[in-house]
């Protein structure tokens, strides 16, 4: 990652650039059924664009969270081919859960501590941004 990259991905955008991904599925209202509480849900803004592109992928999303106080996830179930497909695409890992094809996406933040600097709330956002561009390159843009 350069300098340049890290940098850009964190700015407001300017005028006539397109926003990241990311900040622009923060204003999309995800709501989801909640088969614990049998209720439906809002989502927080800071998985939105994650879960959108896992569903728009084929894998079904079970609970979220988008960072605080213990760390961004995603759970969901999937094939083992878009497993290795997230973690190809760098930025999280992927653990094996209870069920057949059940999976945890987590930020990889002590890889984004060893190469690019101190982990906090700024650079959650900024690996979150930049991990959506990464995918909307590997994966297409969630609006086709």
């Amino acid at each position: 990652m350069t300098e340049r990259t890290r940098h850009a991905a964190g700015r407001p955008r300017a005028r006539g650039r397109k926003e990241n991904p990311w900040d622009a599925a923060k204003h999309t209202l995800l709501r989801r059924f909640d088969a614990e509480t049998g209720t439906e849900v809002v989502l927080e803004p800071g998985v939105n664009f994650f879960v959108l592109m896992l569903e728009k992928l084929g894998a079904t999303t079970r609970f979220s969270c988008e960072g605080h106080p213990d760390g961004f996830y995603v759970l969901f179930e999937s094939s083992p081919e878009l497993v290795r497909s997230i973690t190809r695409a760098g930025f999280f890992t992927v653990e094996v859960g209870d069920g057949e094809a059940d999976y945890t996406m987590r930020v990889s933040e002590h890889l984004f501590a060893r190469y690019v600097g101190p982990w906090d709330e700024n650079a959650r956002q900024e690996l979150l941004r930049l991990a959506a561009v990464r995918w909307v390159e590997r994966f297409g843009p969630l609006a086709d």
